[in-house]
């Protein structure tokens, strides 16, 4: 049953489904056209919000995109590759693929989103053309849907946003709910049975969903794959010293001076702040590794030319995302389309609705941070009203920003680039799997209120 509903659901994306692009920009005049009719908000304060918003998640665009092209590069590299190529080609089946891939990117956006939004896309393609090379059939949408599908763990994790927002000292609802440590959150036992529950539910949903005809399978072509790594190959700097100048640009010496950099910081970081790593540190370590392992400078230097082309997507439609949550927060759209919720909220139904509104405006603020700071104040003031732990409305909001993510276009961008398919080339897959785990985590707060 499941295979038909997620075929029809590709079926349909497909066919439904604009560009991205095309996506934020329809988004953006709704978003409009919301403020204009709910709130005393004037066309041009429209104009002037978007704009306010448009260039708000710059540093993240770049955060996220120079990410991307370093994990490219890591990726790329020799030794990576190998390793990265005994892991994915363990799997000898599309069902055995879909397995590890989903239960390893769970795992890794549980211990850093960073590394899961990278990696995930990294570890389908690599296992992509394993099974190519093979010759065992699989369906890459599926796959593309297992690296993806992770994501639905991010505020479950150790860098979630909410979680970590209302553990440190001095956050802006401290007044309200005081200081919440992480053992309340997450490693609750709540939480750890809700993200165990996402390590069965989601693969076996992309399994059952796996398509049976073979006719209906879209694989690499692996003539195309030997291409790419073959340009790779003649991409590489040929390292001449002939005179001065290439003899110095040709040293080892320059790679090892910026690893042991890197690794001076990462011992230092981690031991005054144990195991906390955002993009900006993630990304670091990433760009230390990746020249450390290519060895030479110039070689590392041809490899991010050859991969930077894959965050295109990402530095151009972010900022109109970033616009859209402009509109969203200055012109009160967010605590607007909150209250209506928790209009229809009882004690046993806060929790749970709180984690619906958060999914639906997590489609508009695309950021688990900028969501708490413009939702977390309706939520905790209805809550507090209503006898609900603020603590549980607070990790609500968190599961239903990161739920949602998984049928939105704005996450997907870096998976669709790796792989070179488009967004709604997969996203009808991720759409089931948010319909079953919603179901499912909002039993959780319904069973547990």
């Amino acid at each position: 049953m499941l295979v038909k509903i997620g075929q029809k659901f590709e079926v349909w994306i497909r066919k439904a489904l604009p560009d991205p692009l095309v996506i934020a920009i329809i988004l953006t005049l709704i978003v409009g056209l919301l403020a204009l009719a709910l709130t005393p908000t004037t066309p041009i304060q429209v104009v002037e919000n978007w704009s306010k918003g448009f260039w708000e998640l710059i540093s993240f665009t770049m955060q996220v995109a120079f990410g991307l092209i370093a994990g490219a590069c890591l990726a790329q590299s020799p030794a990576v590759k190998r390793g990265m190529t005994r892991l994915c080609s363990i799997p000898k089946s599309a069902a055995g693929a879909g397995r590890m891939l989903s239960v390893t990117t769970l795992v890794l956006w549980f211990v850093n989103w960073g590394i899961g939004l990278i990696a995930g896309a990294f570890l389908a393609k690599e296992t992509a053309v394993q099974l190519s090379r093979k010759g065992a059939p699989y369906h890459l949408p599926l796959l593309a849907a297992g690296g993806y599908s992770g994501i639905i763990t991010y505020e479950m994790g150790l860098t979630g946003a909410v979680p970590l927002w209302i553990a440190a000292a001095g956050h802006t609802f401290e007044a309200d709910m005081g200081v919440v440590p992480l053992g309340e959150t997450v490693f609750s036992s709540f939480n750890l049975l809700c993200f165990a529950g996402m390590l069965v539910l989601v693969p076996l949903c992309l399994i059952l969903m796996s398509p049976k005809d073979r006719g209906k399978l879209i694989m690499l072509d692996p003539a195309q794959v030997e291409e790419e790594e073959n340009r790779q190959e003649a991409g590489r700097t040929v390292r001449r010293r002939d005179t001065f100048a290439e003899k110095v640009e040709n040293m080892r010496l320059w790679s090892w001076f910026i690893a042991l950099l890197g690794l001076a910081f990462a011992v230092n970081h981690f031991v005054k702040n144990g195991f906390n790593v955002d993009l900006n540190i993630f990304n670091l370590i990433i760009l230390c590794i990746g020249l450390a392992v290519w060895g030479y400078p110039l070689d590392y230097a041809a490899s991010f030319k050859e991969q930077t082309s894959q965050a295109w997507g990402v530095i151009l439609q972010f900022p109109f995302y970033a616009g859209i949550m402009g509109i969203m927060t200055h012109s009160g759209l967010v605590p607007l389309i909150a209250k209506a919720f928790v209009q229809i909220a009882s004690p046993r139904t806060m929790a749970a609705i709180s984690f619906l509104s958060a999914g639906i405006v997590n489609f508009f603020v695309p950021s688990g941070g900028g969501q708490w700071a413009v939702q977390g104040p309706v939520m905790i003031e209805a809550a507090k009203i209503l006898g609900v732990e603020l603590k549980t409305v607070a990790m609500a909001i968190g599961y239903g920003d990161a739920w949602t993510n998984l049928a939105s276009p704005f996450w997907a961008l870096p998976m669709a680039g790796v792989l070179g398919i488009k967004v709604r080339d997969f996203l009808g897959y991720s759409i089931v799997v948010t319909l079953v785990t919603g179901l499912f985590l909002g039993g959780m707060f319904l069973l547990t209120a």
